[in-house]
């Protein structure tokens, strides 16, 4: 019990510091709750170059950026975001913003379940919702998403849920395709999917540690190859 007191402290201290750096940051909150599970996957090159954005010299091109897809695991089964849309498993309560984006590549700035992204496209994977798209695995809530792209590759997010049943309903873990991202209970950032870690200082100056200077939705992954399609040939606009 005084771990899961600590561990919510330390997430609540985490979120005010990330709150003071940028106030778009806050996590969605209503009458003292707290729901945060949003994940923003950006993909970009070896030098931290953004993929989806159409003014980088390093953009994946229109066919293949058209091409990527998100699926939503519920019920067992996956889903667009328009089909869970369509068939209303969100009982109606489903934001006005997203029946109309439903597309899975959002540019910096969209607000709905997102937000600041640092200036990258991204692709939004899992979120908060009134009906819990999570599932109980192994004793764990977990949110799965994958990311389909053109080429027949894809790329698996799964978050560990925390919901104390009181209005806090916040990520515990994230895994990119099997490995450990982050981890809340012993502050584990993955250099590989934070590269921008930021040392963290007491008030006496002293480093205890380092976080994701620009919050823990924003997950980047390395797509740093040429995309080719199914058959092996290479997209068009590379």
């Amino acid at each position: 019990m005084k771990k899961l007191f600590f561990n919510t402290i330390v997430l609540t201290l985490f979120y005010s510091c990330n709150m003071d750096m940028h106030n778009n940051e806050e996590p969605e909150s209503t009458g003292g709750q707290i729901r945060d599970l949003t994940v923003q996957i950006v993909l970009v090159d070896a030098e931290l170059k953004d993929r989806l954005n159409p003014d980088s010299h390093t953009y994946f091109g229109d066919d293949f950026v058209d091409g990527i897809n998100v699926y939503y695991l519920f019920d067992g089964k996956r889903h667009t975001l328009s089909e869970l849309y369509d068939a209303r498993v969100f009982g109606g309560l489903f934001f006005e913003e997203a029946q109309r984006n439903t597309k899975p590549i959002r540019p910096p700035g969209t607000t709905y379940n997102g937000g600041y992204s640092m200036g990258y496209y991204y692709i939004l994977t899992t979120f908060y919702t009134f009906v819990p798209l999570y599932e109980l695995i192994d004793d764990q809530l977990i949110l799965t998403s994958y990311i389909s792209y053109p080429d027949g590759s894809e790329d698996e997010v799964k978050v560990e849920v925390f919901d104390n049943n009181m209005g806090m309903v916040i990520k515990k873990k994230i895994w990119i395709n099997g490995e450990l991202a982050f981890d809340s209970p012993t502050r584990y950032y993955n250099e590989a999917f934070y590269p921008w870690l930021a040392p963290v200082f007491d008030d006496e100056g002293n480093q205890f540690g380092v976080m994701p200077k620009d919050g823990i939705k924003i997950v980047a992954i390395n797509r740093d190859r040429i995309p080719v399609s199914a058959d092996g040939a290479a997209i068009a606009g590379e």
